[in-house]
């Protein structure tokens, strides 16, 4: 995917990326449904039930983004409107 103009430096996208994974790894995120923590649990993450907070390893989250693909669809409620990205 090209895009059109740069708003971000390959420094500062680098940098976005790194903190993110502390923010995810440190802090976690809620997650309210149980099967939902079922999962990411089953999947490698840290969850605490009580407190409904999942954290998750530096390294779950780096080899999860290298199962992801590069091309994607925004879908939307209006026909022939989605969004579709290719790399």
């Amino acid at each position: 995917m090209k895009a059109l103009y740069t708003v971000l430096s390959d420094d500062e996208c680098h940098r976005v990326h790194e903190e993110s994974l502390h923010i995810l790894e440190h802090t976690g995120v809620r997650v309210e449904t149980a099967i939902g923590r079922k999962i990411l649990r089953s999947a490698g993450a840290i969850v605490d039930d009580t407190s409904k907070v999942v954290k998750f390893p530096k390294n779950l989250l780096e080899s999860s983004l290298k199962l992801i693909t590069r091309d994607f669809t925004l879908s939307v409620r209006r026909p022939g409107s989605d969004l579709v990205f290719r790399d």
